[in-house]
């Protein structure tokens, strides 16, 4: 068996990622559209007002998603409308930039290192190294800092 590469483990990621984002764009836009009508529309239309046409805008394509959520298209459609902006800290809208920076490397091969496979590895392990409170944890979960420190819980 061949071993994955991180390139094909970034694609992956993609498929597993489309049907969640589109579920959350379409419930998210869903009392602003018209009955029928698929938010992917929006990009088209803002598209076309760029004289850009006759592409295909599958509300299934990760690229389609995250110009979505990265271009405040909805914004340039109405004035004030950002569905999104109820929905997404700084901290999701950062991320959304990120992957679709890492959507655009991928779609024209370009290859991952393990640190742009695993970009928040480091960020969880530490995360897994701290309790619900905050407080580190130690050797069989005991915490080690804050007032329970040494294990006196």
């Amino acid at each position: 068996m061949a071993a994955i590469s991180n390139r094909d483990r970034v694609g992956q990621m993609f498929e597993v990622l489309s049907p969640a984002l589109d579920s959350f764009i379409t419930r998210t836009m869903a009392a602003e559209l018209p009955s029928g009508v698929s938010w992917s529309t929006l990009v088209k239309r803002r598209d076309e007002t760029k004289g850009i046409g006759g592409k295909d805008y599958d509300t299934a394509d990760v690229q389609v998603q995250l110009r979505m959520l990265t271009e405040n298209i909805t914004g340039q459609i109405k004035t004030g409308w950002q569905p999104f902006r109820g929905q997404l800290s700084r901290v999701h809208e950062s991320y959304a930039s990120e992957l679709r920076d890492a959507r655009d490397r991928w779609a024209h091969l370009k290859s991952f290192t393990d640190d742009d496979a695993y970009p928040d590895a480091g960020h969880r392990g530490a995360a897994a190294d701290r309790d619900r409170g905050g407080r580190r944890r130690g050797p069989g979960g005991q915490g080690t800092d804050g007032p329970e420190a040494g294990g006196s819980r």
